[in-house]
């Protein structure tokens, strides 16, 4: 369960990074053409196929916040 809401966290992260303060299009009868989730799933696979870091990009903040620890008290 938890897998799949990181994925979901992944993949909304990556839609709003891609489409920005734009939302998708949307056909003529008012439905988007594809969703938050396709549009940041969509993307995700290509950055994962043309450059595997920029892919994982949104992520790297967590690691920088991470406390340094300096061996056993």
């Amino acid at each position: 369960m938890s897998l799949v809401a990181l994925a979901l966290g992944w993949a909304g992260r990556a839609a709003a990074d891609y489409l920005g303060k734009h939302s998708p299009p949307r056909k003529t009868h008012g439905h988007y053409a594809k969703s938050w989730f396709r549009n940041g799933f969509d993307h995700i696979r290509n950055r994962l196929r043309s450059d595997p870091l920029d892919a994982v990009a949104p992520w790297r903040w967590i690691i920088s916040k991470q406390p340094k620890t300096r061996g056993v008290v």
